[in-house]
């Protein structure tokens, strides 16, 4: 099947067997589209420009397929401040866990990248077809890295700030659901030459590193260290919130330690909040 638009252009092909009883599949399906056309369609829709590639095959039982997924976006625009952005993602689906093999995308000169996998055996132990899906079951792991940040292009949405940034990251768990959810996470954003321009203060360096976990409900931030050099807060904590609606609600009373250079503090009020200080520098 080959259909062609205005938008692009898409080619199909594949067949199906036995599609009332154990139903097989093998597919295959690409698109190409041209964003500049697409946001003509409506003068509600962003000014595009750009191409962007859909690749997708799949093949075996529909109860358990193997499938993929590469999406590719070329020359990506948004005007007028985003311009020669690019997109690459690859997914897979092979013996029901579902691959994040890569997904990079480069806009404004920022570079992220993001992998991870989740197994879906346990959500449906008995195929796509075979059971309602238990969620709670779901076990995945997620990392991510972000380089290239700079203020100055981010100026028409967060005018005033200067300097440079990058961040990476790591999060694993099971379920999904609030009253399920089991993740621990682990992540750290660098700061170089950061001031607000209209400020009388200098440029700061500054490496923030924060992980924990959560559970049922509760967030736990484990440990949390602030870098500024030579200045350096080192807070070892174990600070829970609870968690609903959506909503984080803190059981503790906020409090502030002014640290003598060099001391520690240990707080214990059984509500809780432990909390460790320890600051260096000055």
């Amino acid at each position: 099947m080959n259909l062609t638009s205005a938008v692009g252009v898409l080619t199909a092909s594949g067949l199906v067997n036995d599609l009332l009883g154990q139903p097989q599949v093998d597919l295959a399906a690409d698109l190409t589209t041209d964003l500049a056309a697409v946001s003509r369609i409506s003068p509600e829709m962003p000014n595009l420009d750009g191409t962007l590639c859909l690749t997708l095959s799949g093949r075996g039982p529909v109860n358990d397929p193997t499938a993929r997924l590469q999406v590719a976006g070329q020359h990506l625009a948004m005007a007028p401040n985003v311009q020669n952005g690019s997109l690459d993602i690859a997914v897979s689906l092979a013996g029901r866990v579902l691959t994040l093999e890569r997904a990079r995308t480069d806009l404004l000169g920022i570079t992220t990248t993001i992998s991870g996998s989740t197994d879906l055996s346990r959500v449906f132990p008995d195929g796509f077809l075979g059971s309602a899906p238990d969620l709670a079951q779901m076990t995945y792991a997620l990392a991510f890295d972000q380089t290239g940040g700079d203020f100055a292009r981010l100026a028409p949405w967060m005018p005033g700030f200067s300097g440079q940034f990058s961040s990476r990251g790591r999060a694993q768990g099971r379920g999904i659901s609030l009253d399920t959810l089991t993740a621990g996470y682990d992540l750290t954003s660098t700061f170089k030459e950061f001031k607000q321009n209209q400020a009388e203060n200098d440029p700061l360096d500054l490496t923030i590193q924060v992980s924990g976990d959560i559970t049922r409900r509760l967030l736990t931030l484990s440990q949390l260290n602030l870098d500024t050099r030579p200045a350096q807060l080192q807070v070892q904590a174990h600070i829970i919130w609870l968690i609903r609606y959506w909503t984080w609600v803190s059981p503790c009373r906020p409090m502030i330690w002014m640290l003598p250079h060099g001391h520690s503090a240990c707080f214990r009020p059984g509500d809780g909040l432990a909390l460790r200080f320890r600051r260096k520098g000055r």
